[in-house]
This record gives structure tokens, C-alpha cells and sequence, in this order.
């Protein structure tokens, strides 16, 4: 008696679904292989095999690592931005990449690295509590105002709405005003008492400007 090898046979759909996995398997391991050996745009097979495999930990891994070299980014980091964007495709809701964005914000002279981090942690995890203490203690213990100022950006970035991070920027700004005011009246000062022609008549509209301009931005 033949038997029926239609009865006993998996349905067509769960026959392709079967030929899916297997095909996403071989197409991991592809990538993986890639990664692993002297392929060229490593950032983008590790992207791509994020997407395949959401959470990939090999794709992971490799940026997390390429990240790591930040100790010579401190102005042009486009290339580091781009690997962190990835990480956040990759996985935006991972335990190890949050914590690892912690320490670089923790450890990395503050810059432009700091502020793609920054960006980056919004992403993954905004309002972090431990990114929020270290900024908020670095703001109100560091003298130099630059890099206060970056540490309040981060931390707005991080804490959108944070009163010390608000605080910080607006003085900074203010400050900023002042001695552009300072710079511009003793330029003109120069100008009256080295030049021929009068200009006591175009000092006193500079200064009337500047003071319209500086009361505008305080009432806004």
C-alpha cells in the first residue's frame, strides 16, 4: 500500500519559512565572515547585519571597538557619530551600549566626542542617571567656562528641560555678549582717537544698537 506523502508533507508556508531561516542563517554567517576578515567598509557589513539580526552581537562588538579609538577625536568626529548611529539601528535599547556611553561620557576630555555621545545617549536612554549626576557635578566644579559650557550642553542634550544645564548656557551666553560689547566699544575708542574723521556720531548709534539687541534677547 503507498502511502500518501501528501498528508504526511509540512504545508508550503511553513516549508518557506523554513527556507527564510535558512537563508537569514547563511546570510549572517556571510556577514560575519565578512567583518572578521579584510573586507572594506566594515561600519556598513556591521550595519547591515544588525538589520538582518536585530541586536547581533558581533555587529555590536566590532563598533563598540572602533568607538573605542576616541582618544584622538576631539573636533572632527563624523566618522564616530556615524558608527554610534548604528549601534542605536542596531539595538536602541541595549544595557551594555547605555553603559558604555556612560563611561566614554565619564572618562573623555570634554569635546566634540563628548557632545556626539551625548547625542547618542538621548537616543538610548534619555534622562540617565548616571550621565545626569556626572555632568551636573563636572558643571558646577569646573572654572573654566568653555568647558562648562560643553558639559551643560551635553547635559541638556541628555536631560532636555535641566534647569543647571538652561542656567549654564544663557550665562554663558550673556558673557559672551558682554564681551563682545566690551571688544566692539574699545575698537571704536581706538578709532576715535587714531582717526581724522569724527565718529563720535557712529560710536554712540553702535552703542545704542548694541544695548537694543542685548535687552532684546533678555525679554525673549
Amino acid at each position: 500500500m503507498k502511502s500518501d506523502w501528501r498528508k504526511s508533507a509540512p504545508p508550503i508556508e511553513i516549508a518557506q519559512e523554513v527556507l527564510k531561516e535558512t537563508e537569514q542563517e547563511t546570510a549572517i554567517r556571510f556577514l560575519v565572515d565578512l567583518l572578521q576578515g579584510e573586507t572594506s567598509n566594515k561600519d556598513e557589513v556591521a550595519w547591515l547585519l544588525g538589520q538582518i539580526n536585530p541586536g547581533d552581537q558581533t555587529a555590536i562588538a566590532f563598533l563598540v571597538n572602533e568607538i573605542q579609538n576616541y582618544a584622538d577625536c576631539w573636533i572632527d568626529c563624523w566618522m564616530h557619530r556615524q558608527k554610534l548611529d548604528k549601534l542605536w539601528q542596531i539595538d536602541p535599547s541595549n544595557e551594555s551600549i547605555i553603559n558604555f556611553l556612560v563611561e566614554i561620557i565619564q572618562t573623555i576630555e570634554a569635546g566634540e566626542m563628548m557632545l556626539a555621545v551625548a547625542d547618542s545617549l538621548a537616543k538610548f536612554d534619555p534622562r540617565n542617571e548616571a550621565a545626569v549626576a556626572f555632568l551636573d557635578k563636572e558643571i558646577q566644579d569646573q572654572e573654566d567656562n568653555f568647558f562648562r559650557w560643553l558639559f551643560a550642553y551635553s547635559l541638556g542634550k541628555i536631560d532636555p528641560g535641566n534647569k543647571l544645564a538652561i542656567n549654564t548656557i544663557t550665562q554663558f551666553l550673556k558673557n559672551l555678549e558682554d564681551e563682545l560689547h566690551s571688544y566692539q566699544a574699545s575698537l571704536i575708542n581706538i578709532l576715535k582717537e587714531n582717526s581724522i574723521i569724527d565718529l563720535s556720531e557712529f560710536y554712540d548709534n553702535q552703542i545704542n544698537v548694541q544695548d537694543k539687541v542685548i535687552n532684546h534677547a533678555s525679554s525673549d
